[in-house]
Parts: C-alpha cells; sequence; structure tokens
C-alpha cells in the first residue's frame, strides 16, 4: 500500500532544528508516524524527538503501537449524542429531579451529607458526579427505579471517549465544549461578516486561519478536527443556513487557489439555498459579531454560540448579553433581508471574477 501523500509532504518539511510543535503536528496527524521515522527525517535520535514531543504535551502512543487495517469494511459509526451532549442531558435531570422534589442545591447537599459545591458540580456539565452520588441524589430525590436506572445509563454513555478521541484527534480546552454541542446539532442557522462560518470552510481556507492564529494548538490538528466534524454534520444531514456579509466573500483570505476552491463551496451552498448574502447597500444594520443558533433536540435546548471566541450558551446567555429571542429575530431579519439563490449566486461569482488575480493576503489583517 503506498504511503500518504500529505504524510510524505508532513516529513519532508522536518529538518534538524523542527521546534517541539511542528514534531507534535506531524505525530498526532498521522498516526503511523513513530519517533524512528520522525528521527529519521530530523537526522536526531530517538532520545532527541521524544524529549521534544513530551516537552509539546504530546498525546504518546503506547510502545509498539501501530495502526491496523481492517481486512473487511467497518461499518458506519452510529451517529449517537456525543458524550458531551450526554453530559448536559444528565446535568439537566439532576436538577429536574432536585427541583420537582423541591430542594435547592444547599438543602439537597444537607440532606446528601455532602457540601453544596459537590451537587453545583455533580449538576454542571463541565464536571461528571461519581456513580455513588448519582445513586444517593436519586434517593434523596425520590426517583423512581426506572428513572435512576435510565440516569445511571446515561452517565456511563457520557464518559465514553468523544468522537474526536475515537478518530485519534486531539481537541483542547474549552473547544470541547463548543464543537461538541455545534457538531451534534439538528440545525444551525448563522450570521457571519468576518470570516466564512467553520462548519462550510475547505481545508485551505481553514488552515490559512489556524496558521494565523498562532496558538498551542498545531493547525494541522484543528483542521482535522474541523474537516472531521464537517463530516459528522453531513453524516447527520443537519440543516445549515448561513447569511454572509457581501465582505466574506470579497476578503482575500489565502491565495487565489484558496479563495477559488472556497466560493465554489459557497456557490454550490447557495444554489441550495444554504447561503444568502448581505449585501453592503442593503441599508441593514448588522449584529456586533458572528452568532450561530444551534438546536440541539437530546437537550430541547437552543446553544447561542460566537465562534470567533469560543463561546457558547446553552439556553438563555448570562443578564448582561441580549436574550436569545433577540438573536432569533436578528437572524429572521438577516435572512429576509438578504439576497436570494441566484443573486446570491450572482454575487459569489462576481467575487470569484475579481480574486481570481488577487495574491495571498497578510493573515494579520482577518486573525480574531
Amino acid at each position: 500500500m503506498s504511503e500518504d501523500p500529505s504524510l510524505t509532504r508532513a516529513l519532508a518539511r522536518l529538518h534538524k532544528h523542527s521546534t517541539p510543535k511542528e514534531l507534535r503536528a506531524v505525530y498526532e496527524t498521522h498516526t503511523s508516524v513513530t519517533v524512528t521515522r520522525l528521527a529519521a527525517a530530523t537526522g536526531r535520535s530517538n532520545g532527541w524527538v521524544s524529549k521534544q514531543l513530551h516537552r509539546a504535551d504530546t498525546r504518546m502512543r503506547p510502545r509498539g503501537y501501530r495502526k491496523r487495517t481492517p481486512a473487511t469494511p467497518i461499518a458506519p459509526p452510529v451517529l449517537g449524542p456525543s458524550p458531551t451532549v450526554l453530559r448536559h442531558r444528565l446535568s439537566q435531570r439532576l436538577a429536574e429531579l432536585r427541583n420537582h422534589a423541591g430542594l435547592n442545591q444547599t438543602e439537597a447537599a444537607d440532606l446528601v451529607g455532602v457540601s453544596p459545591a459537590t451537587v453545583m458540580r455533580a449538576e454542571n456539565p463541565q464536571e461528571s458526579p461519581t456513580k455513588h452520588l448519582l445513586r444517593t441524589l436519586c434517593t434523596c430525590y425520590e426517583a423512581p427505579p426506572q428513572v435512576c436506572d435510565e440516569l445511571l445509563q446515561l452517565w456511563k454513555d457520557s464518559r465514553a471517549p468523544a468522537w474526536w478521541t475515537r478518530q485519534d484527534l486531539r481537541v483542547f480546552g474549552s473547544r470541547q465544549t463548543e464543537l461538541g454541542l455545534r457538531a451534534d446539532a439538528r440545525r444551525v442557522h448563522g450570521w457571519s461578516d468576518r470570516l466564512v462560518p467553520e462548519l462550510v470552510q475547505t481545508a485551505a481556507y481553514a488552515h490559512t486561519i489556524e496558521a494565523a492564529r498562532g496558538t498551542e494548538e498545531p493547525a494541522e490538528m484543528a483542521v482535522a478536527v474541523l474537516m472531521a466534524a464537517q463530516r459528522r454534520v453531513r453524516r447527520r444531514g443537519i440543516d445549515q443556513r448561513y447569511v454572509l456579509d457581501e465582505a466574506v466573500i470579497r476578503r482575500r483570505v489565502g491565495g487565489a487557489q484558496v479563495m477559488d476552491e472556497q466560493l465554489t463551496v459557497l456557490r454550490t451552498l447557495a444554489e441550495r439555498g444554504r447561503i444568502r448574502v448581505l449585501t453592503w447597500d442593503s441599508g441593514h444594520c448588522i449584529p456586533e459579531s458572528p452568532f450561530e443558533l444551534c438546536s440541539i433536540p437530546p437537550l430541547d435546548e437552543t446553544a447561542l454560540c460566537f465562534p470567533p471566541f469560543g463561546k457558547v450558551y446553552l439556553g438563555e446567555p448570562p443578564p448582561s448579553a441580549h436574550p436569545l429571542s433577540f438573536f432569533q429575530n436578528t437572524m429572521a431579519n438577516l435572512w429576509e433581508r438578504a439576497q436570494g439563490p441566484e443573486a446570491t449566486v450572482a454575487l459569489i461569482e462576481n467575487a470569484r471574477t475579481q480574486l481570481s488575480g488577487a495574491g495571498t493576503v497578510s493573515t494579520s489583517t482577518f486573525t480574531t
């Protein structure tokens, strides 16, 4: 079997003075790469490469690990809710049971014999209660046996590896919650005045943005995760609808080829009625920042996401922000005032013509 061309190119870019971050990106993106191969590509020893990988906080594979190609095709994975969604559902159910019992968190803590902070953490989707605490809370709330069994199964399923982990991908920090909710939505409607929405970006467009951000997360890994999320979204067949400011299709991100590929994707989506462009002369006052409204059926909630800032609110935002209804009404007005499919396709084609001869733009002009 011939080697993956992308792996060959990645190894060829390594050299004697490659940074720990560059080595980590190749190692974590390509699961067939070993420390020995990285040592050969850099002209260094295995010990030096291992030291650099550990310095970069790399998730190391066990010694002797080798990714095996199955002899028979594997059935496509069941696209059930992600552990992120299940943890939110578990926290919801615990809060519902406590409220039904007529208790606040402090009163529940006193009855169970734990601190209020422990009950608060149990109802926090970022945390996870122990199995013993979950059983104790169910008893305290006088939950029926079938409800207790339901929550225990939910607790067990919520501890399973995330879909990106099963694909040997790594998601950093708070990005796990944001990605876990957005990729499991049944409907995503959004507005963007800066960049193409992440769930419809091409790999080259996304790589240009990630490389410009200069974060701890390797650009190659971030792009691989995003492409996996897009595949999950397509398999789930979610309802995607985006309104883009005209600046999005006319802003040069990367070179001419990068933009041509991205605009081709946008044109296809426009023809399907999933993308509309709000022109500069529409006279409509645009929102302060890009946002997405994600409907998540298992939670019976709408998540409000702000992709540029990595923030996500399930249900109503904090009192300091606009209510959820404000963003829902804003999205409806934007969709109404934006150009229809034919006019949007014409605008995208016009942008392709104007940008076809453009060179690469400095990424510092669009970093968030």
